[in-house]
């Protein structure tokens, strides 16, 4: 199942190592006979000719890309630019400029300093908007588990709804490529539960009855995105992915990390909750939670309509 078209992997200028996650991009770019593009942005260079040293900076930036295709007998053209700047705001540009549907990046382990301020990953996810793939530095070749969170809360909604139907293509698509397992999670919290039972002559009973209802109606959301992805997949490859269910009650920020830890995840792909047709940041921050909280790769998707706060 071809997902992307065009990829843009950022790169540090210093490449003093092979990044797995280049790997990945070059062998994802491969396998969906897709273009990639390869990104490296400077904050200051502080040299008289800037344009000599960012053609030199290029140029070593090709040889290492060129040896990496050779060493894994991978085909795929591969365009290489540098610019000087912000890296959110070139990227961002990059993308709205030459319509890329994927960016990949090796995550930062940024000190808590740079948490609290926040770093370019943060930013990344933030205001980029197409997927974004922050790999974690010690990822795998292949995985062998992938999450997939998703959302109901908001599933009358027609952008929640195509938000989770993109979360469960990609996951899907990925444990195909990667023969890995796949696991859908949702967590979910009856938050009226509490208050309502106050006013109960039966508070238990009750607070019990609106939780198995809240229970029901994730089960039900769920069952029907098992079934659009039965749809568009053939049955040998639904039942091959066999993909496991858990419905969990509880704090999304803390028990996606919790369940991604518990299943080994080597994947996390997620949706940001964003305000779509607004131009502006990411709202909430379970997506910025989980980027500190997980010991894994993460895939964060945006939703339909969602406008960059970063223009050309």
């Amino acid at each position: 199942m071809q997902r992307f078209k065009k990829i843009l992997y950022i790169i540090s200028p210093e490449i003093e190592r092979t990044p797995n996650s280049l790997i990945r991009a070059l062998n994802l770019a491969e396998n969906n006979a897709a273009n990639i593009t390869v990104i490296s942005v400077f904050q200051d260079i502080n040299v008289p000719d800037k344009k000599i040293a960012l053609d030199q900076i290029k140029k070593r930036i090709e040889a290492k890309v060129a040896e990496i295709k050779a060493s894994l007998n991978n085909k795929t053209v591969v365009d290489c630019f540098v610019r000087e700047g912000k890296i959110t705001v070139e990227v961002v540009r990059a993308v709205l400029d030459h319509g890329y549907d994927l960016v990949v990046k090796e995550a930062e382990n940024p000190s808590w300093l740079e948490r609290l301020l926040g770093s370019e990953d943060i930013h990344l996810l933030r205001k980029c908007p197409c997927p974004v793939w922050l790999s974690k530095p010690d990822d795998k070749g292949n995985y062998q588990t992938i999450m997939a969170a998703v959302d109901f809360d908001s599933d009358e909604n027609p952008s929640s709804r195509a938000l989770n139907n993109t979360i469960m293509d990609l996951s899907s698509s990925l444990s195909l490529s990667d023969f890995a397992s796949l696991h859908l999670i949702t967590v979910y919290d009856s938050l009226e539960a509490g208050a309502l039972s106050l006013w109960s002559s039966e508070p238990e009973q009750l607070k019990r009855n609106l939780e198995l209802a809240e229970y029901k109606r994730k089960k039900q959301a769920m069952d029907q995105l098992l079934d659009d992805m039965k749809a568009k997949l053939d049955q040998k490859n639904y039942d091959y992915i066999a993909p496991i269910t858990h419905l969990i009650q509880g704090a999304p920020s803390q028990q996606l990390p919790k369940m991604a830890k518990q299943l080994k995840a080597d994947l996390v792909v997620m949706g940001t909750l964003g305000r779509a047709g607004i131009r502006g940041i990411v709202i909430g921050n379970t997506a910025e939670s989980l980027l500190l909280e997980l010991d894994c790769s993460v895939l964060a998707i945006k939703p339909e309509g969602f406008i960059s706060p970063i223009t050309f």
